[in-house]
């Protein structure tokens, strides 16, 4: 099982379906051995029905179908994740769960200076991001298996956002959780030699000034077991 927290627009989730059940179903053939669910979630309403249309429109229906055999393979759900308990935990345990948190987004604000963005930030957005970030990422915790994998993505260059919010949470879970950070595989930039991807203290970013891409942040952490009572 596969949870995406924040999955609108839908690009990530589609990526996660076809990597998931690509080349099992067709549009006119299903599967009957196909196992799995993704669980799309959008914490906002209106968000999440622009994604739900998108996924519609590219995903076989057998995928959304509740009557195919240990169907539906995709579920959407619209839960606030800084609630411990709704309706992404009735679909859970996890094995993975990818949280692209919302952020500052550095690049945006600066496409979109003109509509005073950029003239808006404050030292006081980043706190209140980290915050939101520190408490989804902590409540995704409650979601995984013992041994599943949580990647967390941002957008953001401030180490609030990025591995400050990570060493938090670390502190904050060692009570209930053994966490592991893992760290990216080689294989991975040898597949894309332009990622330029550079090694921080909990995870791994990639910097617009040596690439097309980014800001673009990633943690991935292993929960290898839960401490005894949590």
């Amino acid at each position: 099982k596969v949870l995406d927290v924040c999955a609108a627009p839908g690009g990530k989730a589609l990526v996660l379906a076809s990597s998931m059940f690509g080349g099992r179903f067709g549009r006119d053939a299903f599967d009957p051995g196909v196992r799995g669910r993704l669980v799309c979630n959008e914490p906002s309403k209106e968000r999440a029905s622009r994604m739900q249309e998108t996924m519609r429109n590219f995903l076989p229906a057998s995928l959304l179908d509740p009557h195919t055999a240990c169907g539906p393979h995709v579920v959407f759900t619209a839960a606030d994740p800084g609630t411990p308990s709704n309706t992404m935990e009735r679909n859970g345990p996890y094995d993975k769960i990818l949280l692209d948190a919302p952020c500052t987004r550095d690049r945006n604000l600066l496409r979109e200076r003109e509509a005073g963005k950029l003239h808006a930030w404050s030292q006081g957005t980043l706190k209140v991001s980290s915050s939101w970030q520190l408490k989804w990422l902590y409540n995704a915790l409650w979601l995984l298996r013992e041994g599943g994998i949580l990647l967390f993505c941002t957008a953001a260059l401030s180490h609030d956002e990025c591995d400050g919010v990570v060493e938090r949470l670390v502190r904050k879970a060692s009570g209930s959780f053994v966490l592991e950070v893992l760290p990216l595989e080689q294989g991975i930039c040898d597949m894309v030699p332009a990622l330029a991807a550079e090694s921080t203290p909990w995870g791994t970013r990639i910097l617009p000034d040596r690439t097309p891409f980014g800001p673009l942040y990633f943690c991935r952490l292993r929960l290898v077991r839960r401490v005894h009572g949590a």
